[in-house]
């Protein structure tokens, strides 16, 4: 060791204090340092807290999103397409077209004794097979009479409300259909509502009526034939 060495080590021992010395002298200056420490560790917390709603966050905005693209979809949808409103859940409607509608005017007259605004054709939703046609309206001589008048296109298709065609307990002819048929079923808004099953050959349709009155004679004698 030279010199140097020697009075550098010198003036260090010299300049050493004792421990507890040098404790008592910065013990508020360790407490400020531990507040400091506590403040970091609180404040991870706190990242700690923001870190974990990230994901949640995240979730969120998603979901905004996809409710801001499908809602107005689902709100702005009028009746060009609608789901199951005349079938069930796996079909859909949409408006038929003036040349079918027409044709179907001319094979069924008694249409052309009603005020349309209904005229929807029913699909499937797995392979868009067309299965029913759906016409509604007042009858023109008749307002107080609202028709709807489901065609089928596929005799196996099971609609929603088939099964209550099923065992309508009167029958007669009018004109060159058999006519099976329930009356006198009372609703809310003190209307009557009847159910037809239209026979001809193979060829079968499905007639709701709704009137005031308790009797659907007029449907039978004037309106069918």
């Amino acid at each position: 060791m030279d010199k140097l060495q020697k009075e550098i080590k010198k003036r260090m021992n010299k300049d050493k204090k004792d421990f507890n010395d040098w404790y008592a002298e910065n013990h508020e200056l360790l407490g400020k340092f531990g507040d400091d420490k506590s403040s970091e560790i609180d404040q991870g917390g706190i990242a700690a807290k923001r870190k974990l709603w990230l994901p949640v966050a995240a979730f969120l905005l998603v979901a905004v999103i996809c409710l801001a693209i499908v809602l107005p979809l689902s709100l702005n949808r009028d009746n060009d397409f609608d789901i199951g409103l005349g079938g069930g859940e796996d079909s859909y409607e949409s408006i038929i077209l003036e040349d079918k509608l027409n044709e179907l005017l001319l094979k069924y007259d008694f249409l052309n004794k009603m005020l349309i605004d209904e005229q929807l054709e029913v699909r499937l939703l797995e392979d868009d097979k067309l299965v029913m046609y759906i016409i509604g309206g007042n009858i023109s001589e008749r307002q107080e009479y609202y028709i709807t008048v489901r065609i089928p296109t596929d005799s196996g298709y099971n609609f929603a409300t088939k099964e209550m065609y099923q065992s309508l307990p009167n029958e007669t002819n009018s004109g060159e259909w058999f006519v099976t048929y329930g009356a006198g079923i009372t609703q809310g808004n003190g209307l009557y509502m009847n159910l037809l099953r239209l026979e001809k050959g193979e060829e079968i349709l499905y007639m709701q009526v709704q009137c005031p009155e308790d009797g659907i004679s007029y449907i039978l004698n004037e309106f069918i034939i």
